[in-house]
């Protein structure tokens, strides 16, 4: 990681902000001033909190000499890295510190700066919230992906110290500027100590939901644990906060859509002087690889953690059919497949592709499943240093729907993201089948210009 930035509310939630703020201060780049830290720093008016953050609050103040104190006050409201943009709240009215939960609060934000990646905090629930060219605003769930053209997109980053997302482990996002990923992680830590140090310091646990996180009930609503009222007018809005801080040494000189957009004229106009004659001269064939023995696979007949794919013994010549799976390629001219038998790892997939716009698709054989089973399914990628694009591990889901079958292409997607050592980077991601669901097949799929390899492939039931 190159560079950390924290995006508010460093004190007035946990037992320990001295140590907290000196933490923050020597290992954080960029920090941002959120609600809590600009209340104990006489910026907003303690009213706008509930009676039971007003009492923690004022005993964060006295935990805090005057440096502390003066330190909070040079916090900016936002900063801006040119390719992004990140503050507390939202971005209409940094310093009135309003809560962004549902789709439709994201849009002043869109309409105040223009950036195609914006980053927020404030209600320490990870989510991600977008903006296509329908207009009209939608919520997902946090989950690793990558800048699309045409969209833009508000990132929620969850939060380390306070989650309220129903996980009781430390929550962070990453954006990998090499490809405009953003992808998420959480990380245990000693919540017995925790308590500990809330009982020592004699500060009431109320306020930290995720000791009170039991999945079996459930998580609240998020409106009703949130401890702060945004202020309504602009006299209770933070006083004499910097508005703006600049990320010079992120600057990138055109924002990712405008490129885009510019692009896409500059294909149109290409494509005008240049596609008959190139269409007419080269036409992409369709290829299907197997061996004709996919046999579907029955999850329950497989013992809990044990691999249930089918994975390759022995080298497979280029393009070569490979038990148990079924290889798909959108021209064979310019994409192929093999398998390499290796002394320290022993049979990889390798993958090549001349070109990033069409696809390299691996299918595993069909596996019966059934619902509420918990399945977790993992590879190690190895990309070539010139490798461009992107590739995933995928589930596709057959199902049961109001008595009709629905497949679901895309019902898991999990991009390698966690790095190991020789360059391998893992891929790993536990999923529970709905209701209704009756099959799965596990997909390694592509669009990329390079070299790629894939080993340890595994699809595994959970108990």
């Amino acid at each position: 990681i190159d560079e950390i930035i924290c995006l508010g509310d460093i004190v007035g939630f946990g037992p320990n902000p001295s140590e907290v703020l000196e933490s923050v201060h020597k290992n954080v780049h960029h920090i941002i001033l959120g609600n809590h830290d600009a209340v104990v720093c006489d910026k907003i008016n303690p009213s706008l909190f509930n009676d039971q953050a007003k009492e923690i609050i004022l005993w964060t103040r006295q935990q805090l000499n005057n440096d502390a104190i003066s330190f909070l006050k040079t916090l900016p409201l936002s900063v801006n890295a040119h390719a992004f943009r990140c503050t507390h709240g939202d971005f209409s009215q940094p310093a009135a510190f309003k809560y962004i939960i549902d789709a439709e609060d994201a849009m002043p934000s869109w309409q105040t700066v223009n950036q195609q990646l914006l980053f927020v905090g404030h209600t320490h629930r990870p989510a991600i919230f977008l903006l296509g060219e329908s207009g009209i605003p939608r919520m997902v769930e946090a989950q690793d992906f990558i800048l699309e053209p045409k969209k833009r997109f508000l990132v929620n980053v969850g939060s380390v110290g306070q989650p309220r997302d129903g996980d009781a482990r430390a929550n962070y996002c990453v954006l990998d500027t090499s490809d405009w990923s953003v992808f998420w992680r959480h990380i245990p830590f000693d919540i017995d100590m925790y308590k500990d140090s809330l009982k020592k310091a004699d500060v009431s646990p109320s306020a930290s939901y995720f000791l009170k996180h039991d999945p079996r009930q459930g998580q609240p609503p998020l409106r009703g644990i949130l401890n702060f009222s945004p202020s309504a007018s602009a006299k209770d809005n933070a006083k004499d906060a910097v508005e703006v801080q600049e990320i010079k040494i992120l600057k990138r000189k055109i924002s990712i859509w405008k490129r885009a957009l510019f692009i896409i004229l500059l294909s149109s106009l290409l494509a005008v002087l240049l596609g008959l004659s190139l269409f007419l001269r080269y036409k992409p064939e369709t290829f299907i690889i197997n061996d004709g023995t996919m046999t579907p696979l029955t999850a329950s007949d497989i013992p809990a953690d044990k691999n249930i794919l089918h994975n390759p013994e022995q080298s497979y010549g280029m393009n070569q059919p490979v038990p148990g799976w079924s290889i798909h390629l959108s021209n064979k001219n310019t994409q192929n497949t093999k398998i390499e038998s290796t002394t320290e790892y022993g049979p990889v997939f390798v993958l090549k592709s001349k070109s990033i716009s069409g696809n390299i698709t691996l299918y595993s054989s069909p596996v019966r499943v059934q619902p509420g089973m918990k399945l977790c399914m993992e590879a190690l990628f190895r990309k070539q240093p010139s490798f461009k694009g992107n590739i995933a591990l995928t589930i596709s889901l057959t199902q049961t729907v109001n008595g009709h079958e629905q497949k679901t292409d895309n019902f898991v997607v999990k991009h390698p993201n966690q790095y190991r050592q020789n360059d391998w980077i893992l891929a790993k991601h536990t999923f529970e089948i709905p209701a209704g669901g009756k099959e799965i097949r596990l997909c390694i799929s592509g669009s990329f210009d390079g070299e790629v390899f894939i080993r340890d492939l595994m699809l595994y039931r959970r108990e």
